[in-house]
């Protein structure tokens, strides 16, 4: 496909479950830099009834629908990141990753039990209590160190510029952390621009607790 020439940018976030990319999704729309959302994922091809139409013809529909110059979209799954990059091309990749990845397979294991994949304060709903199940953490654990060795053996292998980000990072400082990703695309935010930034809810104690658990504390 050919992309339409009113699309000068695209960029792909690169990133792994429970680790913040709804949150930097939200920031990236609020600067300006599209409208990044989990396109080619089967649920969001399905909800908008372009489950069974070929994966070319989808994305030049994304694309042509868009009105501004930047296009962005999140994935966790790699094979995805290679169908935009052999259709419409990749221009950047934002890889964003956890330094603590025992707090994240805690996370990934509290959502898959519980179905709460909120992040933010404006979810008032209460969160629901599990059971500490050392054997599921370390499935979660596992599952998160393999996706981070096929991202990198890809990211190693490919010319597309990549931008990379911390989840630890974002949340310390929302505001320069996504104002230097729009830099660095091309797309600087002026100072007198507003960049929202949700109120995230804070760690809980079952959190800290299934860590130390795990951790044998």
């Amino acid at each position: 496909m050919t992309r339409p020439p009113h699309i000068k940018t695209v960029y792909a976030i690169a990133a792994g479950s429970r680790s913040g990319s709804t949150l930097l999704c939200r920031l990236l729309e609020s600067a300006g830099l599209g409208d990044p959302r989990e396109y080619l994922n089967k649920d969001h091809r399905k909800a908008n009834g372009s489950f069974d139409r070929p994966d070319d013809e989808y994305i030049e529909s994304l694309l042509e629908g868009h009105r501004g110059s930047i296009w962005g979209t999140k994935t966790v799954r790699l094979q995805f990141l290679e169908k935009l990059v052999a259709t419409a091309g990749v221009d950047y990749i934002i890889r964003l990753t956890r330094r603590d990845t025992i707090r994240q397979a805690v996370s990934l294991y509290r959502a898959r039990s519980t179905g709460q994949w909120g992040y933010d304060a404006e979810n008032d709903a209460p969160r629901q209590s599990v059971e500490f199940d050392r054997q599921a953490i370390q499935a979660a654990l596992d599952q998160i160190h393999g996706h981070v060795d096929r991202w990198e053996a890809f990211l190693e292998s490919t010319d597309i510029p990549v931008l990379r980000l911390t989840y630890e990072d974002l949340v310390a400082n929302m505001d320069a952390e996504v104002r230097v990703l729009a830099m660095d695309m091309g797309y600087p935010v002026g100072p007198a621009t507003p960049i929202t930034t949700p109120t995230l809810r804070a760690s809980d104690d079952l959190t800290d607790d299934l860590v130390r658990k795990f951790l044998g504390e």
